[in-house]
């Protein structure tokens, strides 16, 4: 059995760095707010046709908080109508995708005619957020600004991830007349987006 040679035990190793460094560009950390202190623990159901995570989130702060939980059925800037369904498919890198209710900033560069928006669950100190998620296979790549935006053709794993952030950190946008949902207005901005902490459990099997 003939051994490699130095340099094709070179070549080899610089190949697997550059896929090392391939995948680690594909996901790595996103800019966000300073780390919250909160508890994210959920389950995941295999259904027929779909996947259900049933998750609850704790802040575990002295703060009041705010946990983006209400995304709509489809992206508006209009106070939105949420469906408790609704969740954003974003690849991770690799094989890996990342579920979650959180909110985006734009694309930088990006001037934007109007903000896409999500509504915020007000919770106080030592408070819950309880909710089940159903979410139909095979998933579909949702982002609010990039349409663009495609996932792996046969994602093997999941992180699942809820945006959370100091109430007192984020701005409201100012509710349309006759707006009655007692939720408030987040846009998808980057002065959001900045102070938002992503909870997210371990990666999961799909």
């Amino acid at each position: 059995m003939a051994h490699p040679t130095p340099r094709r035990r070179l070549a080899a190793a610089l190949g697997a760095a550059a896929a090392l460094l391939g995948i680690a560009a594909c996901d790595k950390a996103e800019p966000q707010g300073p780390p919250l202190d909160v508890g994210l623990s959920f389950t995941v159901t295999k259904e027929s046709g779909a996947i259900r995570i049933d998750y609850t989130l704790v802040n575990r702060t002295g703060d009041t908080v705010v946990v983006f939980t209400g995304i709509p059925a489809r992206d508006t800037h209009e106070p939105p109508v949420t469906d408790p369904n609704a969740v954003y498919v974003t690849p991770r890198g690799g094989d890996s995708v990342q579920i979650a209710k959180r909110v985006f900033a734009p694309p930088e560069g990006v001037g934007l005619a109007v903000d896409f928006v999500v509504r915020g669950t007000v919770v106080a100190p030592q408070k819950s957020v309880i909710e089940a998620v159903r979410i139909p296979l095979p998933l579909t790549a949702r982002h609010p600004y990039d349409t663009k935006t495609s996932l792996p053709a046969q994602p093997k794993k999941a992180v699942f991830c809820v945006g959370v952030a100091k109430k007192d950190a984020i701005a409201p946008n100012p509710a349309a007349s006759g707006d009655t949902d007692a939720r408030p207005v987040y846009a998808h901005r980057a002065s959001v987006a900045k102070n938002q902490h992503l909870a997210c459990g371990e990666p999961f099997d799909l």
